[in-house]
Order: structure tokens, then sequence, then C-alpha cells
């Protein structure tokens, strides 16, 4: 076996065991596919109860309480698809095909796919879903923008988030728009709330700076196909001088993060040394600089 092939590798195929196109590690079938269970991004924490601790050297560690960890939002759609909502039907007779090297429906329609997308995508009482292509091929899609004051937002939304994306002017003119709407966010106490259509779905998401200062797009979940469990909210607005002088004297005695803190050594680690990372670092512009060349040039 050679260097390359002793590598941990992930393919995308089909087998008998998992009866359809399933992730394999090492040729060894460990995820199904997306649409009907885990995926390979992996999972978040299940619910369960952590310990917090700050540690100030190898036999020192000062508790600070348990707090139970979950996931406090679930994608409907998600959640209906993982739990057979959806089926797969023959589009001739509205039976359902099993799996015998390929999807044939039983007898007397006898109908052969070898593909799963050529198969009928329905409800579970039959109903087709109809996945509509909401913008042109190749067509820049139009987003619009919203705002709401951050208060009204938080007692009537939740920022679940889906994906987070980032997001570059491409020009001028909307490059200072970029930045008003920024300053709306963090001077002005808003939300900024960009909706658009991105193939055949419906793309909601609110526009923010991150911790690590870079401006980012979070999708958030649409609230009708969000389920919201317990959550904790706390207001910020009030904060008492003592209590930020307790909070000062918190971090005096909890240890910086170092680099260490940001990774991980587990077997996510061991998969993503099979794809090399780029020898270059990932660019970030900035706005400011962004503004400044633009009106040197003009």
């Amino acid at each position: 076996m050679t260097e390359r092939e002793s590598r941990t590798i992930i393919t995308f195929k089909s087998c008998k065991r998992c009866k359809g196109y399933t992730y394999h590690l090492n040729g060894k079938c460990v995820y199904r596919h997306p649409t009907q269970g885990q995926r390979l991004r992996g999972e978040s924490v299940r619910p369960r109860r952590i310990r917090l601790t700050a540690s100030l050297g190898p036999f020192q560690y000062i508790p600070m309480g348990e707090f139970k960890v979950m996931d406090y939002a679930r994608n409907l759609y998600e959640k209906a698809s993982e739990g057979g909502a959806t089926v797969r039907l023959c589009p001739r007779c509205g039976g359902k095909p099993e799996w015998q090297g390929g999807y044939r429906c039983p007898p007397p329609c006898g109908a052969e796919y070898k593909h799963w997308s050529q198969l009928k995508w329905a409800l579970g009482n039959g109903v087709e879903i109809v996945r509509q292509r909401l913008i042109p091929p190749k067509e820049v899609p139009q987003a619009s923008i919203h705002f709401l004051p951050r208060e009204e937002y938080s007692k009537n939304h939740v920022s679940a988030v889906e994906h987070q994306y980032g997001i570059i002017p491409e020009d001028e003119k909307a490059a200072k728009n970029l930045r008003l709407l920024l300053v709306a966010v963090s001077e002005m106490g808003h939300v900024i709330i960009l909706r658009f259509p991105d193939n055949d779905v419906w793309r909601v998401c609110s526009l923010t700076v991150g911790e690590d200062a870079r401006v980012v797009l979070n999708e958030l979940v649409p609230t009708n196909l969000l389920e919201v469990e317990e959550t904790l909210r706390m207001d910020i607005s009030g904060i008492r001088p003592e209590l930020v002088e307790q909070a000062k004297a918190l971090l005096a005695n909890i240890p910086r993060a170092d680099e260490t803190v940001f990774q991980v050594d587990d077997y996510r680690a061991q998969v993503a040394g099979a794809e090399p990372a780029k020898a270059a670092p990932a660019k970030t512009r900035d706005l400011e600089e962004i503004l400044v060349a633009a009106a040197r040039r003009g």
C-alpha cells in the first residue's frame, strides 16, 4: 500500500449495505446520504451537562458550576426529512421501489431506475414535493434589505444560525453602503436582515460583524421552519458597575486563550489531515482600505 493509499480516504458511492448513496470512510459505510440522516460535516453536541472550570495550572482548577448544553433550535425541514416524512416513489405507478442493485418497482409496474433522483419526491401521503426554481440560471439574485431594532428583534425572533458566509463589496458604492449598514448595527442598535432567492430556496440572513472583526452573513432558520426549545436570554443594557468589577476579578483568575485552545485532537483532525491545507493564508480585506483605495482612484 502506498503512502497515499494508507491515508484516511473519504468517498461517496453506493453499496448494498446502506441501500443507496453513502459516505464511506476507508471503504466502510459510516454516514448515510444527507437527506436520510447524519452529515459528513459532523454532529452537534448531544444534550448534556458540562462542568465549567478555569485552569490555573496542572492541578489547579476553579469550579464555576454545571451547565446544560443542548440544541436550542431545530430546522423542521431537516427534522421531517430525517424522520421519514418524505419518500421516493415510482413516477409511473406511485409505488415505493425496492433497492436491488438499482431501484426496482414491484410488479405489475416493474419499472427500474438507476438513481434515486429519477424517483418522485413526495410526502408520506403521496403528495409530490415540487422544487421550483426561483431565479433563472446564472442570474444575480436581488437581496431585499430590512431592519428591526435589536430590542424588538430579540423579543420576537430567534437567531438560529444554519450557515455563516463572508461578504465582500465589489465596487465603491457597495462598500459605502455596507459601511452604513454596519454602523446601523454597531452604533444604532439595529438588526439588518437580507432576504434573497438562491436557486430553489429563499435565504434569510442577518448582517453583522463577528468576534474576529470579519463582516459576515449569518443564514438564519426561517421562522416557519423553526422549532425552538429551551433557551436563556440576558439583558445586557442595564449592567451595574459592581458586576463589571466582579467580572474583571474573575478574568484575572482565568488564563488567556492560546492557539491550542482553538484546535482539536480527535478523529476530525485525522480526516482533515488527508487534505493538505493551502500554503497561502486566507485573504482578508479591510472595508476602510477598500474605500480609501477607491477614493484615490477617483
